[in-house]
């Protein structure tokens, strides 16, 4: 195998590749990209740590002789980041490879390619076309309420459930929840329910994020996203997805509006007088006026005021502030808008139908 290639490309494709090996020490084949030449311009590059995985195919390229290798990506990366050529060469050798810079020589250890796993086979009764952007859109509103290592594996994911003419997205930590809805012109004909793990999903968007329209097919083990230089699969999260309807309140008849921006940064400012064993806030609500304030024994105390729009009775209220900064950050308007109904009921930030967050107070008594 030997090949020429623009340096930033190739880095580029190498670095969301390599996002998505293995990086458990004894997956030693899993820790590289595979690397094989297709036709004359093209290289086609695999990555998976055989829960999740991609290929993605890079051109234009210079293919002078055929053939595949695997590479470790980290390195490679390292390698094309320091050296300032704009275009280098990559040659397998009977001990390995060899990578090429003006003024430069890297020789890199090689793994017999023979034995990397291949990219799942999915077989899919029907297939599913989505906007790109609407979908990135989605999983950005959704992918932080994700657990990040519970025991419970469904929290772990996000829920998909296709209906003939809807796509939800659904995800919980049992402590809150997101979920967004886009219209589908073409769904399953009876609804379907998966489950994909976080994990990744953020590959996801870099690459979907290029693209205008990206497929969807899944059978029962495994969900492949497939664009027009990317294919992506995830193996799905087995078990139960939580009931989440009956946790969504009804009946919130209070509801504080206020400036987005302003009231992110009066939480953030809260929240460094919380530590680990209090991490809570509490809002003192009244007639347009919302008092903000934290308090730790090792740290001090926290006393902050803004005014809001606001026509309800007075109520304090008690929330962990990373999950308010959470959905704050990624807050689409200037105008953010709490409803609630008391002090142990969940508060929700919904638009229409579009968009739901649900966030479990935290009890401030004791």
């Amino acid at each position: 195998m030997k090949i020429e290639c623009d340096r930033r490309i190739f880095l580029e494709a190498i670095q969301l590749v390599g996002g998505m090996v293995s990086t458990k020490e004894s997956d030693s084949f899993l820790q590289h990209v595979k690397i094989k030449t297709v036709g004359q311009d093209s290289l086609e590059l695999i990555g998976t740590d055989l829960e999740a995985g991609i290929k993605y195919i890079l051109s234009p390229v210079q293919v002078e002789n055929a053939g595949e290798i695997l590479l470790p990506p980290q390195k490679i990366s390292g390698i094309l980041r320091e050296v300032g050529d704009e275009r280098f060469k990559l040659e397998k050798t009977e001990s390995g490879c060899t990578l090429h810079c003006e003024g430069s020589t890297f020789k890199i250890v090689n793994y017999p390619s023979e034995d990397f796993p291949p990219m799942p086979e999915v077989s899919s009764k029907f297939q599913i076309e989505m906007d790109s952007l609407k979908l990135k859109e989605m999983i950005r509103r959704v992918v932080f309420s994700t657990a990040k290592e519970s025991s419970r594996y469904t929290l772990n994911g996000i829920l998909f459930s296709f209906k003939p003419d809807l796509l939800t997205l659904v995800a919980t930590d049992g402590k809150r929840l997101a979920l967004a809805k886009e219209p589908l012109k073409k769904g399953p004909p009876e609804e379907v329910k998966i489950i994909i793990p976080a994990k990744g999903l953020n590959h996801l968007e870099k690459i979907i994020a290029k693209e205008e329209k990206i497929s969807l097919f899944f059978d029962n083990n495994h969900i492949v996203f497939l664009s027009k230089n990317s294919t992506l699969f995830f193996k799905l999260l087995e078990g139960r997805f939580p009931k989440f309807e009956d946790v969504i309140p009804k009946n919130c008849d209070k509801m504080l509006t206020c400036p987005k921006d302003l009231i992110l940064s009066k939480v953030r400012q809260a929240s460094l007088m919380t530590n680990e064993k209090s991490r809570v806030i509490r809002f003192s609500v009244s007639k347009g006026l919302l008092n903000i304030s934290a308090h730790a024994s090792n740290l001090g105390e926290a006393l902050l005021e803004m005014k809001i729009d606001y026509q309800g009775d007075p109520i304090e209220l008690g929330f962990n502030p990373d999950y308010l900064i959470d959905i704050l950050k990624i807050w689409w308007s200037d105008s953010f808008s709490l409803k609630f109904r008391d002090e142990e009921t969940a508060g929700l930030v919904e638009v229409s139908d579009e968009f739901l967050y649900l966030i479990m107070p935290v009890s401030l008594k004791g």
